[in-house]
């Protein structure tokens, strides 16, 4: 054993034989105190019967250490003289007598109640600790929004530490109990927009089975709030996954079922944007152009001009979306409306403050540009369009980025198969890909 601090005896490391003595300290069988610790009987038993000899393990030595130093002061004083006294001090023998018996079960008893008493201690202290310092909800819910619309201007790897910060404390709030009953409604919309900002940037990492996990907890938060805008907000981004998977079925189908939620323009603009992205993959023309349409004139509607964050949906995020349609579509002028909406798009968030531009939305319309030009034949337009984007650093490239520089680099080999004009690009591309 080693020194004590304020009177706690302090162990240095515990073996059988220190468990033991504090087991006999607190006076418990070793099915009472299994249960008082949390673990099984037979492990108890087993540190015991190998005393000195038993090795505890890391997660166990812990364990003892906070039961030792919630004890009350009569426990260690017991526990210091157990360890104090002789190694093998034997048992003494008690005649059974009718007063022993009682004696030892009114000892049990008082033995009970001296280990419920010091459980439910233990008990308060942690309810304490947890609700020290209750979150401020309206701080917590204004920076989950902040960083949803500002989501883009900053690498994914960052903004997801901060997510996942910001969710923990609001999950803490929840377990603990913490949140204001009034709240509750809100916190769990909260909790469902956090998971939001976890999901796109799992996705953007290519973590496409984590973004699900993530959006599996937005759909659980809208159903248990009852509240239909993240319902909406939920549909829209696990059909942004299975794009993500190429799964377009699917993708149109949570686009489709979204719209019964959608209460508001830019969350009726998403959904409809979704729809026809998912369409053109599919090759169905028809209701490309039907939810182009449909999505422009919802996004006539739409007041936040500049909200383009992930939980936003500006005109100028309609017009990305429909060039990331069109461009997948054969015919002539498909490909040149894909070319004057990318172009709106960049044109519409080159005019806001650098700290309001969607940095990675603004790239991918760069890609879509040029995939456009190529088709209709333009190399030097393509070859201008794609090359601040091959600029980029490491950290700024995203999986949506490398997979439509892939969709890239195929068109262009499909247009200029063995033109030496297009080997430049095609080695830019191929080097940004390896990169």
């Amino acid at each position: 054993m080693g020194a004590s601090v304020m009177g706690t005896p302090m162990v240095s490391r515990w073996t059988g034989r220190e468990a033991a003595a504090l087991r006999q300290a607190r006076r418990m069988s070793i099915r009472a105190y299994a249960d008082h610790l949390g673990v099984a009987v037979a492990s108890v038993s087993n540190w015991e019967k190998r005393g000195p000899a038993a090795c505890l393990r890391t997660e166990t030595q812990q364990l003892l250490d906070v039961d030792l130093a919630h004890a009350p002061a009569e426990v260690s004083q017991r526990f210091a003289a157990l360890l104090d006294g002789p190694r093998c001090a034997p048992s003494p023998v008690v005649e059974d007598t009718d007063a022993d018996t009682r004696a030892a079960a009114s000892s049990a008893r008082d033995t009970d109640n001296e280990a419920l008493v010091g459980r439910s201690d233990s008990q308060s202290r942690d309810i304490l600790a947890a609700c020290s310092e209750p979150p401020d909800f309206a701080v917590l819910r204004n920076a989950v929004t902040e960083l949803g619309v500002s989501y883009g201007a900053s690498a994914p790897g960052p903004v997801l530490a901060e997510a996942f910060a910001l969710r923990s404390r609001l999950y803490r709030a929840l377990g603990a109990g913490t949140a204001a009953p009034q709240r509750l409604s809100q916190y769990c919309v909260t909790v469902g927009y956090a998971s939001g900002v976890l999901s796109y940037a799992a996705l953007d990492l290519g973590h496409p089975r984590s973004a699900e996990t993530h959006c599996a907890v937005i759909w659980r938060m809208a159903q248990l709030c009852d509240n239909d805008d993240l319902r909406a907000w939920a549909r829209g981004t696990q059909s942004l996954i299975a794009r993500f998977r190429q799964q377009f079925v699917s993708a149109q189908m949570y686009a489709e079922d979204g719209l019964r939620y959608a209460r508001t323009a830019a969350g009726r603009t998403r959904l409809l944007c979704a729809a026809a992205q998912s369409a053109a993959h599919r090759g169905d023309i028809v209701r490309v152009r039907t939810f182009i349409s449909q999505a422009r004139r919802s996004s006539e509607s739409i007041t936040d001009n500049d909200n383009d964050g992930i939980f936003g949906f500006s005109p100028a995020k309609q017009r990305y979306y429909a060039a990331s349609s069109l461009m997948w579509l054969s015919d002539k002028k498909a490909l040149n409306s894909a070319a004057v909406n990318a172009n709106d798009a960049i044109c519409l968030w080159r005019q806001r403050p650098a700290a309001r531009r969607p940095f990675d939305d603004e790239t991918l319309a760069h890609i879509y540009l040029a995939t456009t030009m190529i088709k209709l034949g333009d190399l030097d337009a393509a070859n201008h369009a794609v090359t601040p984007v091959l600029n980029l650093t490491g950290e700024r490239r995203t999986s949506w980025m490398r997979r439509r520089i892939t969709n890239l680099e195929a068109a262009l080999n499909d247009r200029y198969p063995r033109d030496p004009a297009a080997s430049p690009l095609k080695h830019r591309l191929r080097k940004f890909r390896a990169a």
